[in-house]
């Protein structure tokens, strides 16, 4: 029988930290969602599926409120019902003073009750500095329209969104497309644009842009995100 010596000594068998365990969960789930097959299929599908939904939640955010020298929205949310009806308010700095500002749209028509107003009514919320927020959804010109229009498409991973890994995918829009449903200086400059869609759905849930949003030599960063809830809201005009 061999001796006893210290290196037959017994060690324990060393285990990994849970806490490397979790960090790495993550990264092992996202290993089963594989990248678009096609990039602009599934912002054409996207751009598709948007153009046909009938309620959709939005919230709207800018990286930075709007400098004093001007009238414009630093945040808001809202629902948008399907074709042309909104029910929602906007945080709108005044001359460096955040007011907010509600909104309802129907059949098109936007009324509007600003800070210290009692009831609601017909206004342009361009005098606000945020445009009517069906403008977003419409299938010519907003969400759908500028889907189809990006170029230099790139894929930049999975992106998490609420605990959600997305699809992440960047391009390039022209401001002039830009402008159609943001207030912003239309200049002949090309913005940055990263989405993130739902490798399972196709939808749609977040749009990050970096535009000449209040002023044409500073860029800001504008979110918008989309959530689509079961139903249809009823928006019916105010009382007057």
């Amino acid at each position: 029988m061999r001796p006893y010596t210290e290196r037959m000594r017994f060690f324990p068998r060393k285990h990994t930290p849970l806490i490397a365990v979790l960090a790495l969960l993550p990264l092992l789930s996202s290993c089963g969602t594989p990248p678009p097959a096609s990039l602009s299929s599934a912002l054409s599908h996207s751009a598709a599926l948007l153009a046909h939904e009938k309620s959709i939640h939005m919230e709207f955010a800018t990286g930075s409120p709007p400098p004093a020298s001007v009238i414009a929205a630093e945040s808001g949310s809202g629902v948008y019902a399907a074709p042309d009806s909104f029910s929602g308010s906007f945080l709108v700095g005044v001359h460096g003073i955040p007011l907010t500002v509600s909104i309802v749209v129907t059949d098109g028509t936007a009324y509007l009750k600003p800070p210290l107003a009692t009831q609601f009514t017909k206004g342009n919320p361009g005098a606000y500095g945020f445009p009517n927020p069906v403008a977003f959804f419409n299938p010519a010109q907003g969400f759908p329209a500028l889907l189809r229009e990006t170029t230099d498409l790139h894929y930049a991973g999975l992106a998490s969104r609420n605990g959600t890994l997305e699809w992440s995918v960047s391009g390039s829009l022209p401001n002039v497309l830009l402008a159609r449903i943001l207030k912003t200086p239309d200049i002949a400059r090309t913005d940055a644009v990263t989405y993130l869609i739902d490798p399972h759905t196709g939808m749609l849930s977040t749009v990050t842009v970096r535009a000449p949003l209040y002023v044409a030599s500073v860029l800001t960063a504008v979110t918008i995100s989309l959530d689509y809830p079961t139903g249809i809201p009823r928006i019916t005009p105010p009382p007057s």
